[in-house]
């Protein structure tokens, strides 16, 4: 399960594959998703509930070069994944996005997604 946001997400076309619908007050992140922790919560319920099968979020993080940013967004999308493990999804592994910054197809480099 990779897990951004919730699906208030449009395709357009052009060099954005992706453009974020959000709330003004709610916080962004570099890659102008909305910080949706608790998306991952709903996105593994979904997957739990369709397949009831072992699943894997293979990438849970954000874009952003603002540390307390990152530390809350991580906190609280791992709060997310146990309750939703508490609640039966059966989620065998976490891998967080990424190591350190790396480079964007469609933005090239310079986003932080890392634990360094």
């Amino acid at each position: 399960v990779n897990c951004y946001a919730r699906p208030l997400l449009a395709q357009v076309f052009g060099w954005n594959i992706l453009e974020s619908s959000h709330y003004p007050h709610e916080a962004m992140t570099q890659m102008e998703f909305r910080e949706d922790p608790a998306a991952i919560y709903e996105a593994l319920r979904e997957m739990g509930e369709r397949t009831g099968k072992p699943l894997f979020v293979t990438e849970v993080g954000i874009s952003t070069e603002d540390e307390e940013q990152y530390q809350r967004y991580m906190l609280r999308a791992l709060y997310a994944i146990a309750e939703a493990m508490k609640e039966g999804v059966d989620v065998q592994g976490i891998y967080v996005w990424s190591l350190m910054k790396n480079f964007e197809w469609n933005l090239g480099w310079g986003h932080n997604f890392g634990l360094c």
